[in-house]
């Protein structure tokens, strides 16, 4: 495996983000599909790039918005481990604590599509493959030092009750979450 120290903003750092996010939220790894035709070793996850890198015309020579589709299937022997894996890192994509991940290396989210089957033929090779289209925003023109990104899991914190004190008259104004 090839280790790469620094990316240029675009689909391979895109790619090593989701493996992060894939393997924290769901303990299986990404693979580009092309390279898993002939894999014996299930559960997996699969990316695709069904329509490739489909960016934005605007007056940026250098750093400009784009967004990247890919297909992101769960590949497994038994249909439900495949619909759960796939669930599972559907509603990851969703957590602000793993689009933190992204959002680091200036990218988002976008329009994510529910999880299907994506089986060419049904159970073929006894490989069921449930899955869910994403479309990513991306920023490119950008250069990321691996050791510089953060892969660690921050889950998102809320504030029940803020206080605020009046420097002039000492007076404090709270306000509670309503539940």
């Amino acid at each position: 495996m090839t280790t790469i120290s620094t990316y240029n903003s675009g689909k391979k750092l895109l790619v090593h983000c989701l493996s992060e996010i894939c393997k924290q939220a769901t303990g299986q790894t990404l693979y580009a599909r092309e390279l898993t035709y002939v894999r014996d070793q299930y559960p997996f996850f699969t990316f695709l790039a069904p329509i490739n890198r489909h960016e934005e015309i605007l007056d940026h020579p250098v750093v400009r918005p784009y967004q990247i589709m890919l297909q992101l299937d769960a590949h497994s022997r038994d249909y439900w481990q495949a619909d759960q894996l796939a669930d599972t890192f559907y509603n990851a994509l969703q957590d602000p604590g793993y689009q933190r991940f992204l959002k680091q290396c200036h990218m988002a989210v976008g329009p994510v599509n529910d999880v299907v089957s994506h089986n060419a033929v049904v159970g073929s090779n006894y490989d069921y493959a449930m899955g869910f289209d994403a479309t990513f925003n991306v920023l490119s023109g950008l250069t990321f030092d691996t050791d510089k990104l953060n892969f660690n899991y921050q889950a998102p914190t809320t504030i029940d009750t803020a206080t605020i004190n009046d420097i002039n008259d000492g007076s404090q104004i709270s306000s509670n979450k309503q539940q």
